[in-house]
């Protein structure tokens, strides 16, 4: 596609990257005596380099009208990629492990690696929770020289959505994010590794009392993992709003709701009542349109008649405010209030009834913090107890 619109292969812009997968071995101390914990549920601790995940058997290369995928299959995971023709910069990298095979009696740390040309000089950046963006650079910390034996476990730091590095020279920024809170680092020049399965076969010593070795229940092997993670190559000056828009993607994905209700274990039609009682789902799609697209929303039932929302401002640059008054106005909750009410209650007195009962702090001093807000109706109950949400 690209030779045809530029006529040359010169013309293309493109950004070569290797994705492969390695694993550590775990560390078991040979004496038993503790001079070192053992790598477990609490303390990563490798023993040695990391070496080359299993074996490659296949590749598939599927091409369609939308995009690309890539499917490898290897001997203890399958992996595919999937490249999008209208975005060829996003990689999606979908992962399922099979058991971790430790018949050699030797725990194994898998992770997932990729490889770059892009020169960081040792910087790279993780997530804060989510939230703020914090610089790291390998085998230092600010403020006082660390005293560096283990180069791995050292560099290694929570990963909540997202960990990137960045090449001025060039003008480019990798980011990887993931969809659920794992560990990594940049240990070698234009890398980046994310931990995305363990199974150690001795106890830390840190109060589990139990090696990592989580099992099926049915079958009693090691269990499976399938995890996703998503590959950015933006701009550098990017300021992360492509990274903070894949997260807003990421953590409110669309879902699929079918709904029912049973009594005395017979599936029910839905009455009016509990029709009506459903159009508090509309509580989302409403509120929604009155948000900055880069503003999260979490909006739960928290007990009976309380509703518990979080917003949290992803943008890294700019404030938003919003007033309360506004967003709890009749166009959110007045029909949603309504059509559950039994009493006949008009909106300016149902709104008598609802009182703002709690208000968090930021989260710390950054450009990025969030407000939880609960509303009480004291007299109308939202429960939706009597229907069964599958998702």
């Amino acid at each position: 596609r690209c030779v045809q619109e530029t006529g040359v292969h010169g013309g293309c812009d493109y950004f070569p990257l290797d994705i492969d997968y390695f694993y550590y071995n775990s560390y078991v101390d040979p004496q038993s005596k503790n001079k070192k914990a053992n790598s477990g549920a609490y303390i990563f601790r490798p023993d040695g380099e990391k070496k080359v995940y299993s074996e490659t058997l296949f590749v598939d290369v599927t091409i369609g009208s939308v995009g690309v995928v890539i499917t490898t299959y290897k001997k203890d995971l399958v992996s595919s990629i999937i490249i999008y023709n209208n975005d060829p910069f996003r990689l999606e990298v979908h992962t399922h492990l099979y058991e971790i095979n430790v018949e050699d009696l030797k725990g194994k740390e898998v992770v997932l690696n990729v490889k770059t040309k892009i020169q960081n000089g040792k910087e790279f950046f993780t997530d804060d929770n989510g939230l703020v963006v914090l610089r790291r650079e390998l085998n230092k910390r600010e403020g006082w020289e660390p005293n560096i034996t283990e180069p791995v476990s050292a560099n290694y730091y929570p990963i909540h959505s997202a960990i990137s590095i960045v090449d001025q020279k060039i003008d480019k920024r990798l980011i990887v994010m993931n969809d659920r809170s794992q560990g990594g680092s940049s240990l070698t020049e234009g890398e980046i590794e994310v931990m995305i399965h363990r199974r150690t076969l001795a106890d830390d010593n840190e109060g589990v009392d139990e090696p990592l070795d989580e099992r099926d229940p049915v079958t009693q092997k090691g269990i499976e993992v399938q995890t996703s993670h998503y590959i950015l190559v933006v701009d550098a000056s990017d300021q992360q709003m492509r990274q903070r828009r894949q997260q807003m993607q990421t953590d409110n994905p669309l879902y699929s709701v079918i709904i029912s209700r049973r009594e005395n274990g017979v599936q029910q039609q839905l009455g009016q009542e509990q029709l009506s009682k459903l159009n508090a789902l509309e509580i989302f799609k409403n509120l929604g349109q009155q948000l900055n697209p880069l503003t999260s929303i979490t909006i739960r039932y928290y007990y009976k008649n309380e509703v518990v929302a979080r917003l949290t401002n992803l943008n890294d640059k700019e404030e938003v405010v919003y007033e309360l008054e506004s967003l709890l106005n009749k166009t959110m909750f007045g029909k949603v209030l309504g059509d559950a009410n039994t009493d006949g209650l008009s909106w300016e007195e149902m709104s008598l009834n609802l009182s703002l009962i709690h208000i968090s702090e930021p989260t710390r001093q950054a450009e990025i913090s969030y407000a939880v807000f609960c509303l009480k109706k004291k007299k109308i109950p939202l429960c939706m107890s009597d229907l069964y949400i599958i998702i």
